[in-house]
């Protein structure tokens, strides 16, 4: 079963790894993915990724054939990316699901932190359905039952373990 999991896993990724072009990250080895083959995010991120792969290769065929340096200079282009150049990732995010990164030319990363992902890991779906419901889009120039939750939320957080908010007075 395992094993069936783990080929069907790879079936998928095939195309994305034919694609062309040189890649720079390589991801985990198909040995390691084994053990994961059964991890529900990481199926949903694999499922993901082959069909935003499809959709892409549909709009930008040439895009999808370069290598993956290019494509990264490529994707970057429009932008000021004030990292320096080793502390750029080397690959194409494609898709992502808990701890779970598939890049374009189909390597799989296990991704256990960064920027805004607290814990949760990418497209946690606690937040995204937070994220849908439908909100008062409006600043602190319109007061807001929202605001009132984030600052009772905040309150509770900031500084439990010291015995209360250092905001609060």
């Amino acid at each position: 079963m395992a094993r069936e999991k783990s080929m069907e896993l790879l079936q998928k990724l095939a195309e994305l790894r034919a694609a062309g072009g040189r890649k720079l990250c390589h991801g985990l080895d198909d040995a390691s993915l084994y053990g994961f083959a059964r991890d529900a995010s990481l199926i949903a991120a694999v499922d993901e990724a082959v069909a935003a792969f499809a959709q892409l290769k549909s709009e930008m065929p040439e895009f999808v054939a370069l290598d993956e340096h290019e494509q990264i200079q490529r994707a970057q282009s429009g932008f000021v990316n004030f990292y320096p150049d080793d502390a750029v990732n080397p690959y194409i995010a494609l898709a992502a699901r808990g701890p779970w990164l598939i890049t374009l030319k189909g390597a799989v990363l296990h991704d256990n932190g960064g920027y805004g992902m607290l814990g949760f890991g990418h497209a946690p779906l606690p937040v995204i359905a937070a994220m849908a419901r439908h909100q008062v889009m409006a600043n602190v120039m319109t007061p807001s039952v929202a605001q009132l939750r984030f600052s009772a939320a905040l309150r509770r957080e900031i500084g439990h373990t010291r015995g209360g908010c250092p905001y609060s007075h």
